[in-house]
């Protein structure tokens, strides 16, 4: 509602917030490396690897 004047408090909120960004970000990073090397998909698209071929129902 009203904006922050006290610099103290403002340098709190700081420390706050940059000590919640560092436990996300060691998170992200614990979670990336229990995962199998490799096997994540970028920007969420699948593989490219081509699917098989079938032949149509005769």
């Amino acid at each position: 509602m009203f904006p922050y004047t006290d610099a103290q408090t403002i340098l709190d909120l700081h420390h706050l917030r940059a000590d919640e960004l560092r436990r996300e970000a060691a998170a992200h990073r614990n979670a990336r490396a229990a995962s199998p090397a490799g096997r994540h998909r970028r920007f969420g698209r699948a593989s490219r690897r081509a699917a098989a071929v079938r032949a149509p129902a005769q």
